[in-house]
């Protein structure tokens, strides 16, 4: 039994071992025990470029019965050392292309608990052919991913490893050609840490001397360098000072309405800049993003307790273990990268996706139910352009794309009509619920997604019933 007189013995036991991560021994991973089959490949790598902001690791780790954080690496560097492992495993046949493996990402990661852990791993790798002219044209890419759980997974880490290498590499295994009109890109660009964009592609934020002042509602808001204007906002930065988060700073955007009481920004909001940083939003909270050539990232910090007292809690009991918990915790760090190309925001500390890539088009769908009571077809208009009609107990689906905004719908009619200016959201449909029915003036109105689906399954419904009467009455 552990009495209460021995914790502070245990507390500076445990200050020993939470050094600093540089400070301990980095945990090695090696790859050669691990097997890699790719029997329908019809390539060899011929070299590998690693193109990661960071080489220097693969993440953290924690071992140990205490679960210490240590940094994990490979058995060597990464270019040299798979393609010395790629060699063995995918041995160059008469009949294979020789290709160059890009890294763009390899990382693992943990997920502890007080009974359970999980080891992942994370490869994203781009893949180019040499021309005749000298340049690299891309063939493609694709992301792996592999998990195990255990109660000590540290030694899944190279198995996971290699899983996640063999989903990304299948990708390329896949039957097809290249496209054209991929990308041509020379070898100090291959070699480089940018995210190397479509042919001719230009992404005004990464090319402005300038950023705009403003507030962004969508990302594409941020990547075209077109914050909105009209919404004039502070910005209130308050330094913190506490224990281990002392150095970093917390900033407030906020709007003064008519009776001088400060508010936040919109719900709306992806993120605003003060003319001189950008800001993403992430859980209510502002961030500073950061740009390593066309890569973006932002940190998190939290106070919380460390994987260490985890494993204390389980190990020395419920009550030693929340009190050390309580006196130790620390700043600790997330790293979330945010893809320029679509807006993907991935933690790329724990593996985990944030959210989704943001579509560069958005999908609106307009229905008109009205049961038996049917009317005349209305003609949609977008921008007062005739788009379509838009008959009774119908749907009707647009797609727009982020820069041709703003966008004002309008329906009608022979009595009169109705306009609507959207704000669509880029990541799911939205829906307009559209109403003209004889003799009335029509009207347009935005719905929630869920109410949308809802009643296009009645529109649905209500079609095949009346299919089913056309039957029967054609039949008598």
């Amino acid at each position: 039994m552990i009495t209460l007189y021995r914790l502070p013995f245990l507390f500076f036991m445990s200050l020993g071992l939470a050094l600093p991560l540089k400070a301990q021994k980095a945990h090695v991973v090696e790859l050669h025990k691990q097997t890699l089959a790719l029997p329908d490949r019809g390539f060899y790598v011929q070299k590998v470029v690693d193109a990661r902001p960071d080489t220097t690791t693969l993440g953290q780790v924690h071992i140990g019965v205490l679960n210490r954080p240590v940094e994990v690496v490979l058995a060597g560097q990464a270019a040299p050392y798979l393609h010395e492992y790629l060699t063995r495993q995918l041995p160059a046949r008469p009949t294979d292309r020789p290709v160059v493996l890009r890294i763009t990402a390899m990382r693992v990661a943990e997920t502890i608990t007080y009974n359970s852990e999980v080891g992942k791993a994370q490869c994203t790798f781009e893949w180019y052919e040499l021309l005749p002219t000298g340049h690299y044209r891309r063939l493609g890419g694709a992301m792996g991913s592999a998990s195990r759980g255990g109660l000590d997974v540290t030694s899944f880490h190279a198995s996971n490893l290699v899983a996640a290498m063999q989903k990304s590499l299948e990708q390329l295994s896949l039957p097809g050609t290249a496209n054209p009109e991929a990308p041509l890109v020379t070898w100090a660009q291959l070699t480089s840490t940018a995210t190397l964009a479509p042919s001719g592609t230009v992404y005004p934020v990464l090319e402005a001397e300038v950023i705009n002042k403003g507030r962004y509602r969508t990302f594409h808001d941020f990547r075209d360098n077109t914050p909105d204007h009209t919404l004039p906002f502070e910005v209130e930065t308050t330094a913190n000072t506490e224990g281990s988060l002392a150095g970093t700073y917390r900033v407030r955007p906020y709007i003064t309405d008519a009776t001088g009481k400060q508010r936040p920004l919109p719900a709306d909001t992806w993120g605003f800049s003060d003319g001189n940083h950008v800001f993403i939003r992430y859980q209510n909270t502002y961030f500073p993003l950061e740009r390593r050539g066309n890569l973006l990232s932002f940190r998190v910090y939290s106070v919380q307790p460390g994987p260490l007292f985890i494993g204390a809690g389980g190990l020395l009991g419920a009550a030693v273990g929340i009190a050390l918990s309580a006196a130790m915790t620390h700043a600790y760090e997330h790293e979330f990268t945010v893809d320029i190309t679509n807006g993907n925001v991935f933690n790329a500390t724990n593996l985990t996706q944030v959210s989704g890539p943001v579509a560069d088009s958005a999908k609106v769908v307009l229905y008109r139910f009205e049961g038996a009571k049917v009317g005349l077809p209305a003609l949609v208009l977008l921008n007062g352009v005739p788009q379509d009609s838009l008959k009774a107990n119908a749907q009707l689906a647009l797609r727009l794309h982020h820069q041709s905004g703003p966008w004002r719908l309008s329906l009608r009619t022979v009595t009169g009509e109705a306009s609507l200016d959207l704000r669509p959201s880029f990541r799911q449909p939205n829906f307009v619920e559209c109403a003209a029915a004889t003799g009335t003036v029509p009207n347009l109105q935005a719905v929630p997604g869920k109410e949308g689906e809802f009643a296009l399954r009645r529109i649905g419904t209500w079609q095949q019933a009346a299919t089913k009467r056309a039957v029967r009455t054609a039949a008598k």
